[in-house]
């Protein structure tokens, strides 16, 4: 991360060298956020002879928009329309082994594992537009949500239908993103990305009363790529604020015993 950067953005929207009004204070705090390690993420997705797509994936979508991110994901990867995508989630009876819905890892593990599957449809629809008419797979590009050869250009859902028959047949893409595990490691390996978080803060408090006042909150993430802006700010957030409740409202009570 550019901690440089993301402290400036911070300090510069809190006001940090601005004067402080009296009973009023500014601190700021930095983290780095990591996913869980030893994570695995697969992921299915099937192309269907209509030219449209279903993602089989275990992430389950509580809020967090994973459905909407891993449609873009898809889309943007057999590139075709966001409304031909339609994400199976949170059944473990239909989707490939997920590791776990948490530790802010779904994005960048299951959407690889998405790629991943995207990119094997791909390849196996060069081989089919090959097949059908005679040319070495390589001799196939498949782009713009087509097929292109010997100066033609079909459509997903022309190569399918030709190859099963008409309305019939699909062709089914499976990927993973995984960390190769790590025996001398406790957790099984290293974290495979992280983010680095900036807080500031601007807080007025009650001198007689004890009250206080969050007067200015301000959060800066180094979140590398968003594919989705809107949802990272919620997620961003939502989880600014949960770390207010965190420090303002709750307690973690502990006996002599540390339970």
């Amino acid at each position: 991360g550019n901690w440089a950067e993301g402290l400036k953005r911070a300090a510069e929207a809190v006001g940090w060298d601005e004067p402080l009004p009296a009973h009023r204070g500014r601190g700021v705090a930095i983290g780095i956020k990591s996913p869980r390690p030893g994570t695995t993420s697969q992921a299915i997705v099937r192309l269907h002879h209509d030219g449209s797509a279903s993602v089989l994936a275990g992430t389950t979508d509580m809020g967090q928009g994973s459905r909407t991110v891993f449609s873009q994901i898809a889309a943007q990867s057999l590139e075709i329309p966001l409304e031909k995508v339609v994400v199976v989630s949170g059944d473990t009876g239909i989707a490939p082994f997920d590791a776990i819905t948490a530790s802010s890892r779904s994005t960048v593990c299951m959407g690889n594992a998405i790629v991943a599957a995207c990119e094997q449809v791909k390849r196996k629809i060069a081989a089919i537009a090959g097949e059908l008419h005679g040319v070495l797979e390589q001799g196939v590009t498949v782009a713009d949500g087509r097929a292109h050869l010997l100066g033609r250009s079909l459509t997903y859902s022309e190569l399918i239908q030709a190859y099963y028959g008409p309305g019939e047949g699909e062709v089914i893409g499976v990927g993973e993103y995984r960390q190769e595990p790590d025996p001398n490691h406790p957790l099984g390996g290293r974290a495979l990305f992280w983010e680095v978080i900036f807080f500031a803060a601007e807080v007025e408090v009650d001198e007689q009363t004890g009250q206080y006042e969050i007067t200015k909150l301000v959060t800066v993430g180094d979140i590398g790529k968003a594919i989705n802006p809107a949802h990272v700010e919620g997620q961003d957030e939502g989880g600014a604020l949960m770390g207010v409740g965190h420090t303002m409202m709750e307690q973690l009570l502990y006996d002599e015993c540390g339970r």
